[in-house]
Order: structure tokens, then C-alpha cells, then sequence
């Protein structure tokens, strides 16, 4: 078997790019559905989030998941005419802005995964189709785009195991950083850093460095959110 080529930039652009375009697709068809006017619990708290609320209206975890809510809350509004006068206008106000943003994260997620599968497996063509049977699952599919936050959390999962397998640790480091925010689960990483190396002092400088560093800054950055959230408690109570 002749050897597979390296992934390119460029390729990795045009994935990037199909990607990008099914996630439309799925963001289109999901945008104005029935979640406008019936929207599950967790989205209430999501769109608390985007619209400034304050952390003492939003309970515990999803006061700790700012990340999405804070993205879709700096996207303009959708034209006019994209816009049902019949249906909620704010609501549909919100559901443009975080498809927008969730398009991002399903197609950033796409092609993590993608070059995650392609350094796993080393085949032509494992990537892609990794990529796609990812955005034609169940959750991409149906609640991905909506205002919720699961497509950037798969997003920083696939990209954070990506830099992991590729050892490229400072950018790891931000990257799971950065993820924390997006939601916990970004955590089932750190079984995977601990089973990648066989040498314990590997395994040890292995999640040392890009781990425990960002986790001791967000654990003192909920710490203080949380300070704020009891003060504003009782200022207003």
C-alpha cells in the first residue's frame, strides 16, 4: 500500500469548508421549529445567559457555561424578512444568533474530528467520512444549532484530543482552557491523557502542563463567579 500523504492546510481548509456548508443545512432547517415557542428547560438558561440576565438568574452548571451564550450574544440581528411576525420576534431573534454561532462549532467539531480519525486511522478518505457521519448523528442533526451548547463543546473535544495525540501542548493548554467554559464535559479528556503514555513520568509532564494549569484557572474563575453571584444575591435581596 502506497503511503497515505500528510494532511495539508489546504485540505484541511476544504473540509473546513464542506463542513461548514451541511452545517447550514442543518442549522436552516432547524432554526425556526418548534422550540421558538416551546424551548426545552436547558435552552431557557442558555438564553439567559446570551441576554445578560446575570448569573443569579441562571442556576448551577449552566451559569458556568458562558462561552456559546456569549458568542451568540455579539451576532446581528437576521434581516426582517427572515422573521415570522405571527411567532415570538425576540425568540427568533435569538435561535439566528445562536445558529450562527453553533454553525461554527459543528463545523470546527467536524473537521477536529476528522483530523483526529485521519491520525488515528491513517487512511485516505477516514476523515471525511468521519467528519460527515458525525453531522449526520442524532444531536447535530436535531439540537446542535439551537440555542444550546453541545456544538462547541464537541468542538474543543475533538480538537483538544486532536493536540493531544499530536503532543502539541501549549496550544492544547488554550484550547482546553478556552473549552472549560463551553461545558465540563471537556474533562473525559483527561482519562485519555493519562492511558497515551506508558511511561509514568510521561504521563505525568502529559497532563501536568496543559491540564492542570488551566484547570486551577478556571477553578479560581468559577470561584469568583461565584463570589459575584452571592454578592448580587444579596444586594438584591
Amino acid at each position: 500500500m502506497p503511503p497515505i500523504p500528510p494532511v495539508t492546510l489546504r485540505n484541511t481548509l476544504l473540509c473546513l469548508s464542506l463542513f461548514s456548508l451541511i452545517s447550514v443545512g442543518i442549522a436552516w432547517w432547524n432554526l425556526f421549529g418548534p422550540s421558538v415557542e416551546r424551548p426545552r428547560p436547558d435552552m431557557v438558561h442558555y438564553l439567559a445567559l446570551a441576554d445578560g440576565d446575570g448569573l443569579a438568574a441562571v442556576p448551577v452548571p449552566y451559569r458556568y457555561r458562558p462561552w456559546t451564550p456569549w458568542l451568540a450574544a455579539r451576532v446581528p440581528d437576521p434581516p426582517p424578512a427572515w422573521l415570522d411576525a405571527t411567532r415570538p420576534l425576540d425568540r427568533q431573534k435569538a435561535h439566528f444568533r445562536f445558529a450562527v454561532v453553533n454553525v461554527a462549532g459543528l463545523a470546527l467539531a467536524a473537521t477536529g474530528l476528522s483530523l483526529l480519525t485521519r491520525r488515528l486511522v491513517d487512511r485516505r478518505g477516514t476523515g471525511l467520512v468521519g467528519g460527515v457521519l458525525f453531522l449526520t448523528s442524532y444531536h447535530p442533526l436535531t439540537i446542535a444549532t439551537l440555542p444550546m451548547v453541545e456544538a462547541w463543546s464537541y468542538a474543543f473535544l475533538a480538537w483538544t484530543l486532536w493536540l493531544l495525540v499530536e503532543r502539541k501542548h501549549i496550544a492544547l493548554g488554550v484550547v482546553f482552557l478556552l473549552g472549560l467554559s463551553c461545558k465540563e464535559t471537556l474533562l473525559l479528556v483527561l482519562p485519555a491523557a493519562l492511558l497515551l503514555d506508558s511511561n509514568r513520568g510521561q504521563r505525568i509532564r502529559q497532563v501536568t502542563a496543559p491540564f492542570v494549569i488551566p484547570l486551577a484557572v478556571d477553578g479560581l474563575s468559577n470561584w469568583l463567579r461565584g463570589i459575584r453571584t452571592k454578592v448580587l444575591s444579596t444586594g438584591q435581596g
